[in-house]
């Protein structure tokens, strides 16, 4: 958080590195989930969906179904950095399914919120626009109005590609 994304790296190798020493492999899959998450924020995209990988396998090794899920969150979104869109919509059917499952209903809707923009980036707006008024409604029934504004505004950005000039404003303006 403070910018200091060398310092974030060679901490969380030394971290993965000692948890590996004292025989935690979970605890080394949170610190190597950590140096993802740092490569995603840098634009890694490549390097952290290779930690997401093993993250993901410690995980499941370790029978942590929901941490294991979770990941595949994580990796959506460096999927649709990539704009390997195909790939974010299976991965987020798989989190949709697990997460619905157990009730979360914040990961249910990021997972919805990027199965829209994976919509969008294949130019199938119509089925974009109804993910993303799905996402805003959770977003809202969970009292979260700055995601709901963020799923709303990537419906503006969906409207201003069908050139639905008015209707994108109107829905920027309200975000």
């Amino acid at each position: 958080n403070l910018g200091r994304f060398d310092d974030s790296i060679q901490a969380s190798l030394s971290a993965r590195r000692r948890l590996d020493e004292l025989g935690e492999p979970v605890e080394a899959a949170r610190a190597l989930q950590n140096l993802a998450l740092t490569y995603f924020v840098l634009g890694r995209y490549n390097e952290a969906l290779e930690h997401l990988d093993q993250v993901r396998a410690a995980f499941l090794a370790d029978g942590r179904q929901r941490d294991a899920i979770l990941t595949e969150l994580f990796t959506s979104d460096c999927l649709l950095q990539l704009r390997r869109f195909p790939e974010v919509l299976e991965k987020c059917r798989q989190v949709y399914r697990v997460f619905d499952q157990l009730g979360t209903r914040f990961e249910v809707s990021l997972a919805i919120l990027n199965e829209a923009i994976a919509y969008a980036g294949l130019k199938r707006y119509d089925e974009a626009l109804a993910a993303l008024g799905e996402a805003a409604k959770s977003f809202e029934a969970q009292s979260n109005p700055t995601w709901a504004a963020y799923a709303n505004l990537e419906a503006a950005q969906v409207l201003l590609r069908k050139a639905q000039y008015h209707a994108s404003l109107r829905v920027a303006e309200a975000c």
